[in-house]
């Protein structure tokens, strides 16, 4: 149902104002277009609140509180990133939860554990992004993962 369809039945309940009547239907048409810029506006909102809908500055603002924005990566790509960087949470200590974490860059990894030295060995495949943005995966690690592993990052 349209803005003035809604309109023009909550008018006609009062059975004082001539659904026929030009100017009224003027009136209600006007009212309708302003309202519908505000609508259209809202939606734009909504999508951009939520990562799954967002495409334009409500990514762009998520991405930004991570320190990055991937350059020539698909709108879906990105979604997926911020999605489960954002899934993260604080019983995520594990390899699994490292790999949800990791999922946050575009490249491809390998995380190798060393019980017997403490260490996690992170390789990663080198490409245009990697080598652009390879301090900024190491200082998102360096944060991340736990401190009392000592974490290698090399690329191939």
């Amino acid at each position: 149902m349209t803005i003035y369809d809604r309109m023009m039945k909550l008018l006609s309940a009062f059975r004082v104002y001539d659904k026929n009547n030009q100017f009224l239907i003027g009136e209600i048409s006007a009212y309708e277009a302003g309202l519908n810029i505000a609508l259209d506006l809202l939606r734009n909102i909504e999508e951009e609140c939520f990562v799954a809908t967002a495409s334009d500055y409500g990514l762009y603002i998520k991405e930004h509180y991570f320190d990055y924005v991937p350059k020539s990566v698909t709108l879906q790509k990105r979604r997926s990133m911020l999605m489960s960087v954002l899934s993260v949470n604080e019983n995520d200590f594990t390899l699994s939860g490292m790999e949800k974490f990791l999922n946050q860059y575009p490249m491809q990894y390998t995380i190798t554990e060393t019980p017997k030295s403490n260490t996690l060995t992170v390789t990663i495949a080198g490409n245009d992004w990697v080598n652009e943005n390879l301090s900024l995966v190491k200082n998102g690690i360096n944060k991340f993962f736990p401190s009392h592993i000592q974490v290698n990052v090399v690329t191939e």
